[in-house]
């Protein structure tokens, strides 16, 4: 692919691909891209894992093909640092959290920042410059021309709903039936003007995803027993009175479950990672919504003992384990993901430019999106867009109605990541779409499951049909 679409000719970049071919060859009926999310998700290594959660007759009838988007893994990639181990070294004072917390750690962020930012400019070649949403559709448009497909049918996932719908504006004459599932929406990501005060996190309200993720968690753990969910406490409301006194208890001391330390910081980052599957998964990292319950009454256990220490049962050391891989992400699909997020997210949408500010914005967006704090990682996780270099030389930034043809767009109710406010959002944006509503909580219904949601898929992807206006489809299994 050309690294700059204005020269065609000029230099080059690779991108690595990956297809899954029809298990039904003799009804084959086309290909389906799909993209890993992020931004910055690499596909050859997350398709492997998420395949499982296409409906069935896109698997039977349709290739299902994707790569790693420009500066992302194993296509031509960002390198800011000569090895994972010098950057995981810069980053060692925020701890396993992965971000800063408490005036010590606020007040080293800027200069680690301003070094992860000057390795980045230094190191990453011209790729930092072209790494932008729209020329990723651009590669997407040319690799269905390699494929002969008329028109792109497209299955867009978290980010890749945004990617989803800079493709159809720009290519509207070329989109065929394009489903987006947890959605980002696109006025949004582009608002310059907010963006001077609040990053992109803040606008799509992804703390307030995580926020109302928590308290279903926590209700449905509450309206069972100890039996189904340990930590429940009799009540849905006792039970988030619970949680709550459990992080208040953890901003003044730090627990120990099984050699894991759990401060107020480190529960925060640990619940929005596994917040986004609820069932388990050991597969990609996820411990499930139960698997949550679990370590969070061992920490409350420890938090109530003189030696702030527990010894976990084998299910919840299993869970730490999982979950020690990484977010909730396995080591192969972490990889890279910092500077292929911040390729993307920080060439391209705006966010305040001085670091010095973030700490105050994270406390304004608790207040205003999540009392339980989760305003603290989701801001921080824009940190490197302060003083990021790069800029991406051509940026899509609407119109967004322009689709000749119907979008199917899916909305979890408590997404944890993308809030369904976005889904409302997007639908008005794009202006010709159907809204298909999954109850429950966790990350996009690709991840949680609904045969329901699989359906509806199948008939949109093979015949173009829309399920009715405001239907609702339940989640195949309760976490609890």
């Amino acid at each position: 692919m050309p690294l700059d679409y204005d020269r065609p000719n000029g230099q080059q970049i690779e991108l690595s691909l990956i297809r899954k071919l029809a298990a039904d060859p003799s009804r084959r009926r086309g290909s389906v891209f799909w993209n890993a999310g992020g931004p910055g998700g690499a596909a050859t290594a997350v398709l492997p894992l998420l395949y499982k959660g296409f409906s069935p007759q896109v698997k039977a009838r349709f290739d299902v093909v994707s790569f790693d988007p420009r500066g992302v893994r194993e296509s031509t990639q960002l390198q800011c640092f000569a090895s994972a181990e010098e950057e995981a070294k810069l980053f060692a004072p925020f701890g396993p959290k992965g971000f800063p917390y408490g005036a010590a750690e606020v007040a080293k962020a800027p200069g680690i920042f301003r070094k992860y930012n000057a390795a980045c400019a230094a190191n990453g070649g011209p790729i930092q410059n072209h790494m932008g949403t729209a020329d990723v559709a651009r590669d997407m448009d040319r690799l269905r021309q390699a494929l002969r497909e008329p028109k792109l049918d497209y299955y867009g996932p978290s980010y890749g709903s945004y990617l989803g719908a800079t493709y159809i504006n720009l290519f509207p004459r070329r989109v065929g039936r394009v489903l987006l599932d947890g959605n980002v929406p696109p006025v949004q990501w582009n608002d310059a003007k907010a963006g001077r005060s609040e990053t992109l996190f803040a606008r799509i309200q992804s703390p307030l995803g995580s926020e109302l993720g928590m308290r279903l968690l926590l209700t449905r753990c509450g309206s069972v027993s100890t039996a189904r969910c340990s930590f429940s406490a009799g009540s849905p409301r006792a039970t988030i009175v619970k949680y709550r006194a459990l992080l208040k208890r953890l901003k003044t001391r730090t627990v120990t479950v099984s050699e894991q330390p759990f401060d107020y910081a480190y529960t925060l980052n640990f619940t929005l990672s596994m917040l986004q599957s609820e069932q388990p998964d050991a597969q990609i990292g996820f411990i499930g919504w139960k698997g949550i319950a679990d370590v969070l009454q061992e920490v409350d256990t420890a938090s109530k003992t003189p030696s702030g220490t527990a010894t976990a049962s084998r299910g919840v050391r299993r869970a730490l384990r999982s979950a020690a891989k990484g977010g909730g992400l396995a080591p192969e699909v972490q990889q890279g993901v910092r500077e292929g997020t911040d390729g993307v997210l920080c060439g391209e949408s705006p966010s305040p430019r001085d670091i010095r500010t973030y700490g105050a914005q994270a406390r304004r967006v608790n207040k205003q999106q999540s009392p339980l704090g989760y305003g603290y990682p989701w801001t921080w996780l824009a940190a490197g867009c302060a003083g990021w270099k790069g800029v991406n030389q051509d940026v899509y930034r609407g119109p967004w109605n322009k689709s000749p043809v119907p979008i199917l767009l899916v909305g979890t109710l408590a997404d944890s990541n993308t809030p369904y406010t976005g889904t409302l959002r997007m639908a008005r944006q794009l202006g010709n779409t159907r809204v298909l509503t999954e109850r429950g909580g966790g990350h996009t219904a690709q991840i949680n499951q609904s045969a329901c949601i699989n359906r509806y898929a199948d008939a949109f992807f093979l015949r173009g049909a829309l399920p009715p206006k405001g239907t609702v489809c339940s989640q195949d299994k309760q976490p609890f």
